[in-house]
């Protein structure tokens, strides 16, 4: 019976850490689509800005 216990610990310890970096790794590729999505669209904005201009 004692042995479940520190089982049990490293488990949860191991799921803890699986899911943090899961996190991250979501995060991360998240925030970089965003800012290519947001970079796109400026670019775009400036695009059809500077040819509103020209016309």
């Amino acid at each position: 019976m004692p042995q479940i216990w520190p089982m049990n610990w490293v488990l949860l310890f191991t799921s803890f850490i699986l899911l943090f970096l899961f996190f991250i790794t979501l995060m991360y590729f998240f925030k970089n689509t965003i800012q290519l999505e947001s970079q796109n669209n400026l670019l775009t904005n400036t695009k059809t800005i500077s040819f509103n201009w020209k016309w």
